[in-house]
């Protein structure tokens, strides 16, 4: 009988620990299935988006480099010309009243007025009722301005002067709003009576980007260049005492951009007489508008229209040029 109880309680020692051994095992699978659980929701979030424009500490959201290499370039439009992007590490310039502040290097301001003296990318953002923007770097240099949602008015000024530079690009950043106002009455400071267009550049202007820029040139020209006047991208409203859109040497116009010009004298002018290859306006395409007082487009030389949506106000000439006019067939059509 002691045997028959000592045998039976073996039994149950076994049966116990058997129990226990396979609670074990499911502990083991379940806490598995938990760690498995955890690693698949921190899968989802790394996966996330992160390629994406991120603003920075600074409130500049960069936009999305582009791959420069795939660029082309044509005998119109550079590399330079065509490129849009910009990221937190460039200098900014936010203007607020009557005072600027300059994040960065490259720029330096006094009061509402800010001068760049140095090659590179500046985002420039906010608002004063008299500031001003001047770019005074060698010759060999280029400098990028980006508006970031900028509405800058100088009352005795252009609000953006170009004294020197190789060449400068105005960025309007995608989906920003950005004005630029002059007075009626400059005060010049040297002989040549410069600047004398609200955005004004003694060197190659450019103008590109997903953005819009609204210009009222109360005092002369909209938007002026002694060079080359190349505008890639963006949209476009002018009103000009004087001519709209002016590039001396010539004024090139990319497909997909929109120009509303509103009032002038002559909307697209150049006027260089000196050098064979100079004095042309090119229109590769794009919805343009004008309503000018006398000309519509002026050129010395060449008038190129490849495409494009365009109509005309003129009291004078829808094109005035007493050289070549080449204008592709149902583009232009004369109000």
């Amino acid at each position: 009988m002691k045997r028959l109880i000592a045998v039976l309680l073996s039994l149950c020692l076994l049966l116990a620990l058997a129990a226990c051994g396979g609670n074990s095992t499911e502990t083991s699978e379940t806490s598995g299935k938990e760690s498995s659980s955890s690693a698949d929701t921190s899968s989802d979030t790394s996966g996330a988006d992160v390629s994406a424009p991120q603003p920075d500490e600074s409130g500049v959201e960069p936009q999305e480099s582009e791959d420069v290499s795939q660029i082309v370039e044509d005998e119109y439009f550079t590399k330079f010309d065509q490129t849009t992007s910009y990221d937190s590490d460039d200098t900014t310039i936010v203007f607020d009243g009557s005072s600027v502040t300059v994040s960065g290097v490259g720029a330096t301001a006094n009061g509402s007025f800010v001068t760049i003296t140095a090659a590179g990318t500046y985002v420039v953002s906010g608002r004063s009722t008299n500031g001003q923007i001047i770019v005074e770097v060698p010759k060999t240099d280029k400098v990028r301005l980006v508006f970031n949602g900028l509405d800058l008015i100088c009352s005795k000024s252009a609000p953006v002067w170009v004294k020197s530079a190789d060449k400068v690009a105005v960025t309007l950043a995608d989906g920003t709003k950005n004005f630029l106002t002059d007075g009626k009455t400059y005060v010049y400071d040297n002989a040549d009576n410069e600047p004398n267009a609200c955005l004004f550049s003694k060197d190659d202007l450019t103008v590109n980007g997903g953005g819009s820029l609204e210009i009222k040139a109360n005092n002369n020209n909209g938007i002026g260049t002694k060079n080359d006047l190349r505008i890639f991208s963006g949209n476009i409203t002018v009103s000009a005492s004087k001519n709209a859109l002016k590039g001396n040497d010539s004024v090139a116009i990319n497909s997909g951009v929109v120009i509303n010009i509103t009032k002038c004298k002559d909307g697209i002018k150049t006027d260089n007489t000196e050098e064979v290859l100079k004095g042309f306006v090119y229109i590769r395409g794009g919805d343009i508008s004008i309503t000018a007082s006398d000309d519509g487009i002026q050129a010395t030389r060449k008038v190129t229209v490849e495409g494009g949506n365009i109509t005309v106000s003129a009291r004078s000439n829808v094109i005035n040029c007493d050289g070549e006019v080449k204008v592709a067939k149902d583009v232009i059509t004369e109000k």
